[in-house]
């Protein structure tokens, strides 16, 4: 209970320096609640807008970009977060996802991985109900829909399932981050000494992909591959 007063007079207080344009007090009020384990879209939309006008551009990416992890179609966030970019001197292009993985990207978070794993598993319950009909049951009708209930319910847990698993990969297996510190030389090889492919503003998206050493192979929004010393950025 006092946990949860906590959390709400903190949230309170931040949204009322937010609203009066105290952005300093704002920022620290909203990670004070993050750090009570609250998340929720409008937090991360106005701290990461708090920190935009303050000027920490490369901050306020992350906060956003950890919004879109909550909600990737979010409009309120995809639009703060285009501005933002905006402000990096970056050639870094994003590729356009395909259709039909967007499609798919949408239908898997508009739940939980748990709350699509439970559907899947109603579904299962459903389909061994509706095949017990087909087997025990002396009606020709009846034991024709028992037959079709069957497979469209285990048709349906595996749709389930997918999303399921697809949703805990997005939630928590997809290693994302934003760099955050100086300029950093994106390399070929995980050696100081390779050659730099192209240099990193604070504020770049990347995927860690593999980790050799001291030095992370990643995937930036255009696609490119190049390796980097470990820990230049922040998890998203």
């Amino acid at each position: 209970m006092l946990f949860a007063q906590d959390t709400k007079g903190l949230l309170e207080s931040a949204n009322a320096a937010y609203e009066s344009s105290s952005y300093s007090d704002a920022i620290q009020q909203y990670k004070k609640v993050i750090d009570f384990d609250y998340q929720s879209l409008a937090v991360y939309n106005n701290l990461g807008s708090a920190l935009y006008k303050s000027g920490d551009i490369p901050s306020a990416i992350l906060y956003f970009e950890k919004g879109l992890k909550m909600d990737p179609f979010d409009k309120s966030i995809l639009h703060n977060l285009s501005i933002a970019k905006e402000q990096l001197d970056s050639d870094i292009v994003q590729i356009p996802e395909f259709i039909v993985f967007r499609v798919w990207k949408y239908l898997f978070t508009r739940a939980g991985s748990n709350t699509w794993y439970f559907i899947g598993f109603i579904s299962i319950f459903l389909s061994v109900f509706a095949f017990g009909v087909w087997l025990l049951h002396s009606e020709r009708l009846t034991k024709k829909k028992g037959f079709l209930g069957g497979i469209a319910f285990f048709v349906l847990s595996i749709l389930f399932f997918f999303l399921s698993s697809s949703q805990a990969k997005f939630q928590y297996r997809l290693k994302t981050g934003i760099i955050m510190k100086d300029q950093i030389e994106l390399k070929s090889a995980p050696e100081e000494a390779n050659e730099a492919i192209m240099s990193l503003l604070p504020g770049t998206k990347v995927q860690i992909v593999d980790k050799i050493g001291s030095f992370e192979k990643v995937r930036l929004e255009n696609g490119q591959l190049g390796w980097l010393p470990a820990g230049q950025y922040h998890i998203i």
